[in-house]
């Protein structure tokens, strides 16, 4: 995870992340895990669809889309510790790029 600091006003810090595919990969799981349940393949039983053909069916953007709703606060709140920082208010977070994922 790449984390940049940035202090564009007093008493405010933007951090732009950056993350790798080996760090994004154990979130996309968790989305496979959790759509995998929801989501019914024609052939196959609900929850035994392979990771691949559900990837084909709903598309990577839904596997993705699902992963950042875990990811997102947790990578939040891990570049926060990181950078030692004190928050007082809840972090507004931005999604800037999903190849590579890039928050802000």
């Amino acid at each position: 995870m790449k984390v940049v600091k940035d202090e564009p006003a007093q008493r405010q810090v933007v951090l732009t992340v950056e993350l790798e595919a080996s760090e994004l990969e154990p979130y996309l799981h968790q989305a496979y895990r959790r759509l995998v349940q929801r989501v019914a393949v024609p052939g196959f039983r609900k929850g035994k669809v392979p990771r691949s053909i559900l990837e084909r069916v709903v598309g990577r953007d839904a596997l993705l889309d699902e992963a950042l709703e875990s990811l997102v606060p947790e990578v939040t709140e891990r570049a926060i510790k990181d950078q030692e920082l004190e928050i007082s208010a809840q972090p507004q977070v931005e999604v800037l790029e999903l190849d590579p994922v890039t928050l802000k």
